[in-house]
């Protein structure tokens, strides 16, 4: 235990500390921690923490819209995109899948694999058919870089006219 004072001499502050020193006994009688008598150093605390990585996914647009297309003509692109826009602290892949075209006639419906997906805008062949099983695209979406995903469609011959809807699944996998 140190004792400190100071004066002033001559326009300079002076330091002087005394040591004070306790017995062990003395310590013991006025409940003083034992472990400073015998100056030793506690051992070190070692805190750890585990900040997982969480991956969000925010999609724009959340609808789209192909408009009118003649069936048997393949020639729709990949020309309409949706941005994943990753709003969690670390990196991800986009994967996706989804299920069959299904009229306002529910009776009327057509496969799946006529969606197709591509990395960039591109001809509708050379896309990738849309499956019912999660497959990933490859494509990373951070916080500080969203990943894209083009969209493209093709409708078989002789289906009958109706408004369809199909419901495609994106997930940002860590």
């Amino acid at each position: 235990m140190y004792a400190n004072s100071s004066k002033l001499l001559g326009g300079a502050i002076v330091a002087t500390a005394a040591i004070v020193t306790f017995s062990i006994l003395f310590m013991v009688q006025f409940g003083l921690p034992l472990a400073f008598a015998a100056n030793q150093i506690a051992p070190n605390v070692i805190l750890t923490v585990n900040v997982p990585t969480v991956c969000e996914v925010s999609l724009s647009p959340t609808t789209l819209n192909f408009g009118t297309v003649i069936p048997s003509q393949n020639t729709i692109y990949t020309n309409q995109n949706v941005i994943d826009t990753n709003n969690g602290n670390g990196g991800a892949t986009i994967w996706v899948y989804g299920g069959n075209w299904i009229g306002a006639n529910t009776a009327l419906t057509f496969g799946v694999a006529n969606t197709t997906w591509a990395t960039s805008n591109t001809a509708y062949g050379s896309g990738h058919a849309l499956t019912q099983i999660s497959t990933s695209t490859g494509v990373s979406a951070t916080p500080q870089a969203p990943g894209t995903v083009w969209w493209g469609l093709g409708i078989p011959a002789g289906q009958t006219a109706n408004v369809y809807s199909q419901n495609i699944i994106i997930t940002n996998v860590c």
